[in-house]
């Protein structure tokens, strides 16, 4: 008898148009498996606990709801849930917000992400945290522009 490995359940929040393509390519993964869809956040916040999920997929561009807010909220009900989020806006302070308030992972929507999202969930299982370049991008420049007050670690 073969012993199987159980795939890890991802519940998605965000826009249907693009879940669709979220969704074929979790489908195809032999690791993980889409538990649900939600294409509002607080009705993924209702059913969180009968979904069970090892991941959070989700959209903080919504239109329609604060997506960053929602990152709060499911933190203070499930504080050690992954949470990796999808975006086009790469506003530094929405990136720094995110995690802040228990982001796990930060990725960007563009095609060449988007493809990358199996390894982007396999990084973020294997080293708990997980970023895109453009991310990270904003990231460095929000620390490069902000006041802080540095000592030089090295005298030249």
């Amino acid at each position: 008898m073969t012993w199987r490995r159980a795939k890890k359940g991802i519940v998605y929040i965000g826009e249907y148009s693009y879940f669709k393509g979220v969704g074929f390519l979790i489908g195809q993964s032999n690791k993980y498996k889409l538990l649900s869809f939600y294409d509002s956040p607080d009705k993924a916040i209702e059913s969180l606990s009968n979904d069970n999920p090892d991941f959070i997929i989700m959209e903080v561009d919504f239109l329609f709801n604060d997506g960053l807010g929602s990152i709060r909220r499911i933190r203070e009900l499930y504080n050690c849930l992954p949470i990796l989020v999808l975006t086009s806006n790469f506003k530094k302070e929405i990136i720094a917000e995110a995690f802040c308030l228990g982001a796990t992972g930060f990725i960007s929507k563009s095609g060449s992400n988007v493809t990358g999202l199996i390894h982007s969930l396999e990084k973020l299982e294997r080293e708990g945290f997980v970023v895109s370049g453009d991310v990270a991008r904003g990231f460095i420049e929000l620390i490069r522009d902000s006041k802080l007050e540095t000592t030089p670690i090295f005298n030249n």
